[in-house]
């Protein structure tokens, strides 16, 4: 059985040459493929698919819930990103979004961007350094504990995921679960968690859209009520229990052939 993750589909397969051999020559031995998002079938050669008909199977990623539950910072817009600072997550793509905003929101709010996640090398730790500089709404943390981020979890309004490729990323199961509004890059492993119409998809790289969605947020109360709902709605299938019962089904079907 192999799973399949985002490095997998989306960069070493793209690539070519030794990269995409290994990952080929993994799938032509599996028995079973377990996918990360809905859409991952689509990036497969087609004649793999064809070969692997029903053995293809979506098993979402879970999270535990919030154990107080979500407590917004009343005071400031907080919005949260997760992840380590590499080119594939565009990490600084928030920092340019706030520059498309006001220093104020309309109620008097300040905003601010909580980034959890530690530097891939020297290079990024320095452009992170100096985007902290010339953005002090924009806050880089590095790498902290569990605890620590799920209390950032708890204490944000939304979750921004702007990943340049996505494979199905652990960070959206944890804010699904949690209830917490998501922003994400339309990258084809956000678009297979959330759907392919999620309100709260704006276009990879773009800032522009990015500070639109975070503004139509604070102004447009359906609209945030409506990203809501869907967290709370995908959520369910995102828990441990949910995880648990799929890989059940799975191992109980194998058997039973």
């Amino acid at each position: 059985m192999v799973v399949l993750s985002g490095t997998d589909l989306h960069e070493q397969l793209p690539a070519g040459g030794a990269p995409a051999r290994r990952v080929l020559e993994s799938l032509e031995v599996a028995d079973q493929l377990v996918i990360l998002h809905r859409h991952a079938r689509r990036y497969l050669p087609d004649d793999l698919v064809g070969r692997m008909r029903g053995r293809i199977h979506f098993i979402p990623q879970s999270a535990l819930p919030l154990p107080g539950g979500r407590k917004p910072v009343r005071s400031i817009l907080r919005l949260l990103v997760i992840g380590y600072l590499r080119s594939v997550k565009d990490p600084l793509l928030p920092v340019r979004a706030l520059g498309h905003l006001p220093q104020r929101l309309p109620d008097g709010r300040g905003i601010e961007v909580i980034h959890l996640g530690g530097a891939l090398d020297a290079s990024w730790q320095r452009r992170a350094e100096s985007a902290a500089r010339s953005e002090p709404r924009w806050r880089w943390l590095g790498i902290v504990e569990p605890a620590r981020v799920r209390r950032y979890l708890a204490s944000s309004h939304l979750l921004l995921h702007p990943a340049l490729q996505e494979g199905g990323a652990n960070v959206i199961s944890e804010a699904l679960v949690a209830g917490i509004p998501i922003l994400a890059s339309d990258a084809a492993g956000n678009r297979g968690l959330l759907g392919d119409h999620h309100p709260g998809l704006f276009g990879c790289g773009d800032a522009s859209g990015l500070a639109q969605r975070i503004l139509r947020f604070c102004r447009d109360a359906r609209f945030r009520e409506g990203l809501e709902k869907r967290s709370r709605k995908l959520g369910a299938d995102h828990t441990r229990k949910a995880e648990k019962a799929a890989w059940s089904r799975l191992l109980s079907d194998l058997r039973r052939k």
